[in-house]
């Protein structure tokens, strides 16, 4: 099932290096376990939380979103205003 952000975030594997689009719950929380940078901050741990519950139905879509940009925003990972 497709748990569509309403906006794309854009986030860096690491400074200077490749821009991965995430557009759902599903590759937020794929990119959050697979292919987060080592600094994983509070934020993170919060981030997967909303991404899982609400691929489950259990919390929002925009709740899920929004702990992402604020995980990226942490590990310093953001792309310049947040998505694409």
């Amino acid at each position: 099932m497709n748990h569509q952000f309403v906006a794309p975030v854009a986030v860096a594997d690491a400074p200077n290096s490749s821009v991965h689009v995430i557009e759902n719950a599903d590759s937020a929380a794929e990119f959050l376990s697979k292919k987060w940078p080592a600094f994983r901050g509070p934020r993170h741990a919060d981030a997967y939380a909303a991404s899982v519950m609400a691929i489950a139905g259990r919390e929002t879509l925009l709740v899920a979103r929004d702990a992402f940009i604020a995980a990226a925003r942490e590990a310093d990972i953001l792309v310049e205003g947040g998505q694409v």
